[in-house]
């Protein structure tokens, strides 16, 4: 028994080691589109997120997501890094109270959209 978790453990921290070992400049975004922040992310959030009561401009907002500059700061954006942004990590999350948007995921479609539009430097384009 003891051979099995320490075998399951190694199985473990290596997976863990690779996975967080990749750095994000092995991402090869050279055939990607470029992202329009007001054609494909401005959309994408208005259709999810910013409603009443969720991201929007009503009072019973947590904090909107209506602007560029809003999403930049309120959504923690870190341009040219997806994975340290706030914003695409919600995103991601798709159980329990935490789930972004509350209705549902979003599709890997705009997920990916979001992600390429952070790691292009998350244009106000």
């Amino acid at each position: 028994m003891t051979k099995i978790k320490f075998t399951l453990g190694l199985l473990l921290l290596s997976f863990f080691s690779i996975s967080t070992s990749s750095c994000k400049n092995d991402i090869d975004l050279s055939t990607a589109p470029t992202i329009s922040f007001k054609d494909d992310i401005q959309a994408i959030i208005s259709g999810n997120c910013a409603m009443n009561g969720c991201h929007g401009t009503d009072k019973d907002s947590d904090f909107p997501l209506t602007t560029y500059n809003e999403v930049m700061n309120e959504g923690g954006v870190k341009a040219g890094d997806a994975k340290g942004s706030k914003f695409y990590q919600v995103l991601l999350i798709n159980f329990g109270e935490k789930k972004m948007p509350p209705k549902g995921p979003l599709t890997d479609k705009q997920i990916k959209k979001v992600f390429i539009w952070i790691e292009q430097g998350a244009l106000n384009n």
